[in-house]
C-alpha cells in the first residue's frame, strides 16, 4: 500500500464548519472549504477539507511482510458513515423542535453512534497518539537492548495502534458505554446569531469544580456537531434534552476553551471568527 492521507479529523464532519455548510446551491468544491488557524505563527488560511486534520499513514498498521494495511481506518469508516446519518437525523429533529416548539426524540442507535464518535475523535487525536508513539518506541528499543534482539522500528506503529484502540476505559467501562449512561444534551441556535468552531481536538473536558477527569462526576464532555449545534454529555436528572442557546457568550466561551484545547490547528467558517480567538 502506498503512503496516503489518513484523517484523524472526518473530512464530512469539518464541512460542517465550512463557510457554505447551510448553503444548497453551491458547487461540491465549496462545501469542501474551511478556514484554519495555525497555532504556532496564529497564521491563517482558507484551503479544503482534504488538506487539514490529516497526516500520512496515520493509523496503518505493518503486516508481516512489512507491507502498509489500513484495516483500522476502514473500521473507523464505519462509525464515521454513521455519524453523518445522525446529523442527517439531529438537524431534522432540530428543524420541527423549530416548528412546532414540541421535543423532538434520537433513537438509540443514533444515540449509540454519538458516544462512539465522540470516544473516536478523542482517542485518535495527534495529542494522544503522539505520545503513544513516542512511549512505544522507547518500550521496543528497551527490549531490543535487554534481549539482544533487532530494533525492528514498524513494530512500535502496530503496538500504538493497538493500544489506541484499548485505551480509555472508565472505572472499567469503555469510554463510549460511559458516554452512554450520561444525560445527553444536544444544544443549538440559529445560524445567525453565532458560530462554533471546532479543532483538532475537538473533545471538551470541562469542570468548574474540580480537574476536568472523568474521575469526576460532575466533568461535562462537549462536543461541536457542527458550527450551531453541540453535544453535551453531562450527569443530570437522567433525561436527554434538547436545548436552544440564547447566550451566545456561552458559545464564545465554548469557541475560546475548544481554541485553547486544539494541538495545532483551529477550524471554523471565516476568518473573521479564527482571529478574534487570539484577541
Amino acid at each position: 500500500m502506498e503512503k496516503q492521507n489518513q484523517h484523524f479529523i472526518q473530512q464530512a464532519y469539518m464541512k460542517g464548519f465550512s463557510p457554505y455548510y447551510f448553503e444548497d446551491n453551491c458547487e461540491k468544491w465549496e462545501k469542501e472549504q474551511i478556514f484554519v488557524l495555525n497555532k504556532q505563527d496564529n497564521s491563517i488560511k482558507q484551503t479544503t477539507v482534504n488538506n487539514v486534520g490529516c497526516r500520512k499513514n496515520y493509523y496503518s498498521v505493518y503486516n508481516e511482510n512489512l507491507e502498509l494495511d489500513s484495516r483500522i481506518e476502514n473500521i473507523f469508516n464505519i462509525v464515521e458513515s454513521d455519524f453523518i446519518r445522525f446529523r442527517e437525523q439531529l438537524i431534522k429533529i432540530i428543524n420541527q423542535i423549530n416548528l412546532t416548539n414540541k421535543p423532538g426524540q434520537l433513537n438509540s442507535k443514533y444515540r449509540t453512534t454519538i458516544c462512539e464518535y465522540v470516544k473516536l475523535n478523542y482517542i485518535r487525536i495527534p495529542k494522544i497518539m503522539d505520545w503513544i508513539y513516542k512511549e512505544a518506541e522507547k518500550h521496543e528499543k528497551r527490549i531490543s537492548e535487554k534481549y539482544k534482539v533487532e530494533y525492528n522500528k514498524y513494530s512500535h506503529q502496530n503496538i500504538s495502534v493497538r493500544t489506541m484502540l484499548s485505551l480509555f476505559d472508565v472505572r472499567g467501562k469503555d469510554l463510549a458505554e460511559y458516554f452512554f449512561e450520561n444525560d445527553i444534551h444536544f444544544e443549538f441556535f440559529g445560524r445567525t446569531k453565532g458560530t462554533l468552531i471546532t479543532s483538532d481536538n475537538p473533545v471538551i473536558f470541562y469542570n468548574d469544580n474540580n480537574p476536568p477527569g472523568l474521575a469526576y462526576d460532575d466533568t461535562i464532555i462537549i462536543f461541536p456537531i457542527d458550527q450551531n449545534k453541540l453535544v453535551k454529555f453531562i450527569k443530570d436528572d437522567g433525561k436527554d434534552k434538547y436545548l436552544r442557546i440564547q447566550d451566545m457568550n456561552y458559545v464564545d466561551k465554548i469557541n475560546h476553551i475548544l481554541y485553547g484545547n486544539a494541538t495545532s490547528e483551529v477550524y471554523g467558517p471565516s476568518s473573521n471568527i479564527l482571529s478574534r480567538l487570539n484577541e
